[in-house]
């Protein structure tokens, strides 16, 4: 049994659009509930094996001696509740023979919605189905719970999404994860829901300082994330793993507070560096690797910085390092 090179949830999710990962007729139906689908996120999110799958190859003269479905998006408990039949042209296509509902769930939280019947409503009340979506909510953690969840993963409308805001609850629509133009703009998500502090102008200021820090000395090839990633080491926040539940309202607070501080560290610990030699050439450009690296050297820089007390003197910009 041969085994597939792993990909990515994107390209999954890629495959099922374009119909190159289809159902066979074999498989039952759609069958998890919206507890089950915020389950699976929540493993994701922790890093948790989510098991394997079984594909089967099917060759472009086979496909028309079978019965295909695709695989289910926006789910609707009263009008969508079956997978539509698949009309497959003589294409190679991957069948799904195992791992069916937790493709579907991600196809679902992604980039369908899920529509089920309320309590207390009759089947023919126009209201009786709202239509959700994932949300995740940013500022806190899900409660204590039995099942060892981690993440707040629910299922809202948009309008209970908007007007369950406070300081403990913003709901981010998991789907708008595929709106970024990086990999995972923090700003432009904290810019979009508000969290940000206009005072200091977030992007701009983030932007600003990065362009001046790649200019120094021999210059340097530093990204906004491991910018981002310094603040909050230079704020004492416990993690810097770059999530945006690292960014919340608390944390934002913080480092808009300390960021007079933390620039002027940045700028001293560049400085350094391009004292010390580094530059550019010596720090691979652009590279996780590099960003690793880089980071590093400022946490050897700045071990045990309070910036709640830090006083720096201004940096002196030589023409040449000093003897």
């Amino acid at each position: 049994m041969a085994f597939q090179t792993p990909i990515t949830v994107k390209e999954v999710l890629t495959s099922i659009q374009r119909h190159d990962y289809i159902l066979p007729a074999i498989q039952r139906e759609f069958t998890w509930d919206t507890e089950q689908i915020c389950g699976l996120f929540d493993s994701l999110m922790q890093g948790y094996p989510v098991g394997s799958f079984l594909f089967w190859k099917v060759e472009p003269g086979r496909t028309k001696d079978y019965s295909w479905y695709g695989f289910m998006k926006d789910f609707h408990r009263k009008k969508n509740r079956h997978c539509q039949v698949l009309d497959v042209p003589e294409k190679p296509v991957v069948a799904i023979l195992d791992g069916q509902q937790r493709l579907t769930s991600l196809n679902i939280g992604l980039r369908g919605s899920h529509a089920e019947k309320e309590p207390r409503k009759w089947w023919d009340n126009p209201s009786a189905f709202p239509v959700k979506y994932l949300y995740l909510n940013l500022m806190e953690m899900a409660l204590e719970n039995e099942q060892g969840l981690k993440y707040d993963f629910r299922f809202l409308t948009p309008e209970r999404a908007e007007s369950d805001r406070s300081e403990s609850t913003y709901w981010f629509r998991v789907s708008d994860v595929f709106d970024f133009d990086e990999d995972f703009d923090v700003i432009k998500a904290l810019q979009k829901m508000t969290l940000g502090n206009d005072q200091h102008a977030a992007r701009q200021a983030i932007h600003a300082l990065v362009d001046e820090l790649n200019g120094i000395r021999g210059g340097f090839n530093f990204s906004k994330d491991l910018i981002l990633k310094a603040g909050l080491m230079l704020s004492d926040i416990p993690s810097v793993a770059f999530r945006v539940t690292n960014f919340n309202a608390a944390n934002m607070k913080t480092l808009v507070e300390n960021w007079p501080n933390i620039d002027r560290a940045l700028r001293l610990g560049v400085e350094l560096l391009g004292r010390f030699g580094l530059s550019r050439q010596t720090l691979a450009a652009d590279s996780v690797h590099a960003d690793k690296r880089t980071f590093a050297l400022l946490a050897l820089l700045f071990p045990h910085v309070d910036v709640h007390n830090v006083f720096l003197p201004p940096i002196q910009v030589h023409a040449s390092p000093a003897a």
